[in-house]
């Protein structure tokens, strides 16, 4: 059957517009290979390609490419990257990573950690339960497959917190199996490549996108060549502004040809360039069209009121602060916070945010802390949002400090740095907020 060219791009195109023929199958994964191997980014979880060993001179590569060179270090690598990648960008994810394999450098060392420290390494990044997995993870691998990955993407698909796409990854990159990988990056790539306008989460639209993956992965090189395509999606093909005429595979994009392909036939048709807009549209601001774009759902209000409570010893001029274990479950898990409370609706006056705490505080000690704390100063710090993925929370936020005892509970602890403890990155910026403000009010005093 005749595979339609552009210009046949209709309303009642075939399916066949949208999927490789054999030839663009070839070409595509030579002209990938080949701009991957001059490219590529060095990155402390990526072993180098061999071709990129050869005419790349720099002592990290040769860091990188001999710690990775260990088959087990190298999927370990794998799976910590790829699972701190998700949602999360390359440019964060580098110190988290180096960090964590320097506390847990071995599946053994990450298996038998205790999971408060395991949330430490982890906290500030994000999607925390993704940490709680890993750590499930690493005793799933100790205890039914001696500590080893798995070297298919079909039993890595059996491990805590391994999805579709992880598996594809850690299977093609760390041991060479023809698996696709398909992430966000890859879905734009595709979905411009083919010009496929369509809803990328519906299932078979992703059923699709996984086929065409998988149609052009090599069955030499599979690894490299799937870390091409991410590469492209976070290099190249970006999600507002890609550099179509940087792009290793612009000649076999459909996206680019419909571009052009009108350019052309406007300028054939004599169709005088536009005098009211200020910028004309390029073939690369056309081609963001696709993917698809779905409006995102409005995120959920969540109001929280929130208490740092400094216990200050003039005697020592040493502070400690009260943080509060969250039940296990749910929205942050098992972290830590300072003493918190979800509400309805946002209090219009100070007044209520105290009274509401003032009944709270009493439950979280053995006694009661006004009967053995002396207040010395209580303020309002002021509001501030913070993001989750489908809340936007917003944190009224108040401090005291008091003079008295330590006081004990089943589920605080006084601390004198947030630094090694779980915590999100919401209470961190109410704790560096409302020590903004008591600075403040020291100096004025």
């Amino acid at each position: 059957m005749t595979v339609p060219d552009v210009e046949q791009h209709e309303m009642d195109h075939s399916i066949y517009y949208h999927k490789f023929n054999s030839e663009e199958i070839d070409s595509i994964r030579n002209d990938m290979l080949e701009w991957y191997d001059t490219v590529q980014r060095v990155l402390p979880w990526r072993k180098p390609s061999v071709k990129y060993m050869n005419i790349c001179s720099d002592d990290e590569v040769d860091q990188y490419s001999e710690k990775l060179s260990n088959l087990d270090v190298h999927a370990y690598s794998v799976l910590v990257s790829e699972i701190m990648l998700q949602q999360t960008r390359v440019d964060t994810v580098i110190d988290y990573f180096q960090r964590w394999m320097e506390i847990f450098p071995t599946i053994e060392d990450l298996a038998e950690a205790d999971i408060e420290d395991v949330r430490a390494a982890w906290a500030g990044l994000g999607y925390y339960r993704r940490a709680t997995y890993l750590h499930e993870c690493a005793k799933q691998l100790v205890e039914g497959y001696n500590s080893k990955l798995p070297q298919t993407a079909k039993e890595l698909l059996k491990l805590r917190g391994v999805g579709r796409y992880t598996s594809g990854a850690i299977a093609s990159i760390a041991f060479g199996e023809k698996s696709a990988a398909v992430d966000g990056n890859v879905i734009r790539v595709l979905s411009r490549v083919r010009a496929i306008s369509a809803e990328a989460k519906k299932s078979n639209i992703v059923d699709f996108y996984w086929k065409l993956a998988s149609d052009l992965v090599p069955p030499d090189r599979p690894g490299d060549f799937n870390q091409s395509l991410m590469e492209l999606g976070a290099t190249v093909c970006s999600v507002r502004n890609p550099s179509c005429t940087n792009c290793p595979i612009s000649d076999y994009c459909n996206a680019y040809k419909e571009v052009s392909l009108i350019s052309d036939r406007q300028l054939e048709k004599g169709v005088k360039p536009c005098t009211l807009c200020t910028e004309s549209r390029g073939p690369a601001e056309q081609v963001v069209m696709y993917p698809l774009k779905i409006k995102k759902k409005q995120k959920k209000i969540m109001n929280t009121i929130v208490t740092i409570i400094e216990n200050y010893s003039s005697e020592t001029q040493e502070s400690k602060f009260v943080v509060v274990k969250r039940p296990e479950g749910g929205l942050l898990g098992s972290f830590w916070e300072f003493p918190s409370i979800d509400i309805t609706k946002a209090f219009d006056k100070y007044r209520q945010h105290k009274n509401k705490m003032d009944g709270f505080l009493p439950s979280l000690f053995d006694l009661n802390p006004f009967d053995h704390w002396l207040i010395s100063d209580r303020f309002k710090v002021g509001t501030l949002e913070h993001l989750f993925t489908h809340i936007k929370q917003i944190l009224s936020i108040e401090y005291i400090t008091v003079e008295g005892d330590l006081l004990s509970g089943s589920r605080v602890q006084w601390i004198s740095t947030i630094e090694d403890l779980p915590i999100s990155t919401g209470m961190k910026k109410c704790l560096a907020l409302a020590l903004k403000k008591r600075n403040s009010r020291r100096r004025e005093k």
